[in-house]
């Protein structure tokens, strides 16, 4: 587990809670991750504000949120589950990541939207992908209403979509729903959802107060994904800059220029995408230092220790970093994807 700690009435990022123990046990290994969780809330005086729930199979779902309902502050918590094949070790069945903070001003706080989903209609089509994307930009809005923010203070999103044929439909909707606002964004093709008919989740980061820096926006039309531009419209930036945070878009194997690199190799891969985190924050007036915590995914186990050595090489221990396995990424070519998020002092 590591756990990234808080500033005066900073944010408290714990990642990487779960071990492979008990052996096919999902309530008991979440209990055990949780306790040293809950030891952490109680030492730095915070509260859960968001809940990231990682799964290998979609039947451990109620046996691990029994588990979490006896942490203080999570039942209430919004949360994302995602159904992935794999996590950080063989043998894992659930992997917990949870954002908190001091108690503060409604007013003052960051909007967690994770685990936006709508599933219907239902079916296993373009179609249907479509109108449940737009039924999920109709709640993020609603959402958005009711907490008094707008769609410019949207700043992430993280997209995950449980079939590669469904990515043009979704992004489509999303390129529309979102025109003119740039987030930054992280795409993931995904196992499975909580609810089975669900074919597309969406996770938001909302930061009050823009209008927030843009840092090199571009068009997905002018900008591969790997070896390829893609054939949907949106507007995205590579990093945000809203006060003190700093998000970046998933970086991967392509450089900032639009060169892929790292054909068929985890580790040159991720050697590119560090070089391109480390240009971003230092465009945003930070550096590696100044990292929070971190997403790490790829699309085999196999991939997962030559990446995963390549950001520790260039982030170090500290920051909380999440391990994941995934089907797949924008591009069957890109092998791993690094999602960070940095906050200055």
């Amino acid at each position: 587990m590591t756990a990234a700690e808080p500033g005066p009435a900073g944010p408290l990022f714990l990642r990487g809670l779960g071990a492979p123990s008990p052996p096919g046990d999902a309530a008991g290994q979440a209990a055990l991750a949780l306790r040293e969780a809950e030891a952490r809330l109680r030492a730095a005086g915070a509260d859960i504000r968001r809940l990231e729930i990682a799964l290998t199979d979609r039947a451990f779902l109620a046996p691990v949120e029994e588990a979490l309902a006896r942490l203080p502050g999570a039942a209430a918590a919004p949360r994302a589950v995602t159904i992935l094949p794999g996590l950080a070790e063989p043998g894992m069945l659930v992997e917990i990541g949870l954002d908190a903070a001091p108690p503060c001003p409604a007013a003052q706080a960051e909007l967690r939207l994770p685990g936006l989903s709508a599933p219907a209609p239902r079916g296993h089509t373009a179609e249907a992908a479509a109108l449940q994307a737009e039924a999920v930009f109709d709640a993020l809005e609603a959402r958005l209403e009711a907490a008094g923010a707008r769609l410019g203070d949207l700043c992430k999103i993280t997209m995950q979509i449980t079939d590669r044929a469904f990515r043009q439909p979704v992004y489509g909707v999303m390129g529309r729903r979102l025109a003119g606002v740039r987030p930054v964004s992280t795409g993931l093709i995904v196992a499975g959802l909580p609810d089975p008919h669900a074919l597309f989740q969406l996770d938001a980061v909302v930061i009050p107060g823009g209008p927030h820096a843009r840092i090199r926006p571009y068009l997905s039309t002018s900008m591969p994904y790997g070896r390829e531009r893609q054939p949907f419209q949106a507007e995205f930036c590579m990093a945000v800059r809203a006060g003190r945070d700093i998000l970046l878009r998933g970086q991967t194997g392509l450089s900032l220029e639009g060169v892929f690199h790292g054909e068929g190799d985890p580790a040159a891969q991720a050697r590119q995408a560090m070089d391109n985190v480390e240009r971003l924050l230092a465009e945003a007036g930070a550096g590696l230092d100044d990292v929070a915590h971190a997403a790490l995914y790829v699309t085999d186990r196999a991939f997962l220790a030559p990446a995963c050595a390549v950001v520790r090489e260039r982030l170090g221990a500290a920051p909380p970093l999440a391990q994941r396995i995934v089907r797949g990424l924008a591009a069957p070519e890109l092998l791993m994807e690094v999602d960070v998020r940095a906050r200055l002092p």
